[in-house]
């Protein structure tokens, strides 16, 4: 079930660390999260039959834009036993600064955010806008900001939330 959860209760004690080996997925846009519960009480049934005993279902964080200190702490705490954190977010230029933001404070690796995922959207012909701003870099795959650049378009995450939100389900399964 999405929650919103303030700094105190991030800080309150009741959020542990995913277990070693665990994935936790982060998005930028709410889109995304709806997405992904509305397809998660869709499927529940299956997904309950298929899941490891003892887990609660997908981890999905949702910065909501630039990572509260909230979001950044709960991150911190979740990922502490070695979860692997995955990060996607706008591709535009702010999207990539902050990713760039995130990975500061909190170590994570593309998740459909990379040069060859942008190139994918932009051939599946996603809704896109034109790319605006001061241009940004994406340490994590140099090549991405090189591909934006040359098409000048930007994909929002509402227009992958559904691919997305595979990715989340099929590995809660695993």
């Amino acid at each position: 079930m999405p929650v919103v959860l303030t700094l105190d209760q991030v800080r309150s004690g009741g959020v542990g660390p995913l277990p070693p080996g665990g994935v936790l997925h982060v998005c930028e846009n709410p889109t995304v999260v709806e997405v992904v519960a509305e397809r998660w009480e869709r499927a529940a049934d299956t997904i309950r039959r298929m899941e490891t005993p003892g887990t609660a279902g997908p981890v999905l964080v949702c910065t909501s834009g630039q990572p509260s200190t909230a979001a950044v702490e709960l991150l911190g705490i979740l990922s502490a036993a070695g979860a692997e954190v995955r990060y996607h977010g706008d591709f535009d230029w702010a999207g990539l600064k902050i990713a760039r933001s995130l990975g500061g404070h909190v170590d994570w690796v593309p998740w459909r955010f990379t040069a060859a995922d942008y190139r994918a959207a932009v051939r599946q012909n996603q809704p896109s806008l034109q790319l605006t701003g001061r241009p940004a870099e994406s340490p994590w795959d140099p090549g991405l900001a090189e591909a934006m650049a040359e098409s000048g378009l930007a994909i929002e995450e509402e227009a992958v939330a559904e691919l997305l939100a595979a990715d989340v389900l099929v590995d809660q399964v695993r």
